[in-house]
């Protein structure tokens, strides 16, 4: 079977049909994706790409992540709050992920990509 360059299947939870996610072909290999296109991880098929984002594709979007403040030209810690295709709200933390009051600041990115937005690990 023959892919294009850049296939995108959106994935849905069964029963609630919530978008879990996005498996991709890209350069020649498949990957799963968060609801906003963040990539999971890198796979040998689409069936095993699939099956992360069932699995990991909401979960992976919990802990803390890292954004970077323009204004600030920094990059903070935070935790999302709010995610979807085209936007995610972000509340900035300490490095361990606790909201602290004094540096409290909520930023919404607009089709946030890893140059704004990385998974902490």
């Amino acid at each position: 079977m023959s892919h294009t360059n850049s296939q995108r299947t959106a994935i849905h939870h069964d029963e609630t049909h919530e978008l879990l996610g996005f498996v991709t072909f890209k350069n020649g290999a498949w990957q799963a994706q968060t609801v906003f296109s963040y990539p999971i991880a890198r796979t040998e098929s689409e069936a095993e790409a699939t099956c992360i984002v069932r699995e990991q594709g909401l979960s992976f979007l919990t802990g803390v992540w890292r954004y970077y403040d323009k204004q600030a030209n920094d990059w903070f810690a935070c935790i999302l709050q709010e995610v979807n295709e085209q936007r995610v709200t972000l509340v900035r933390t300490n490095d361990m992920g606790y909201q602290d009051p004094e540096h409290y600041k909520r930023i919404t990115l607009l089709h946030p990509d890893e140059s704004v937005l990385v998974k902490s690990y």
